[in-house]
């Protein structure tokens, strides 16, 4: 069944380990009411379940070859900050 599911961010290591429905689709990078950053994704719960992951890269900061589809941008205080998403192989 086709569904959306929210996963929490903690910014704590550049590369953000996940474990996702195949073929998940990102919706949304932001704040939830609880101000904990979150991401949103449309899902086939169908599917089983693979490894991806999130990479954080500050601005003026090397972007990895590897690093995925870019997905959003944020700005924390006077940081910024843009997350890239893939799904690992």
């Amino acid at each position: 069944m086709k569904t959306i599911w929210k996963y929490p961010i903690r910014m704590t290591t550049e590369r953000i380990p996940l474990e996702v429905p195949a073929k998940a689709f990102p919706l949304k990078l932001a704040n939830d009411y609880t101000s904990q950053l979150c991401l949103w994704m449309a899902v086939d719960d169908e599917h089983e379940k693979v490894p991806a992951e999130i990479t954080i890269v500050g601005t003026g900061e090397r972007l990895p070859a590897d690093a995925g589809a870019y997905l959003d941008t944020i700005f924390v205080s006077s940081f910024v900050f843009h997350f890239f998403y893939k799904e690992v192989e």
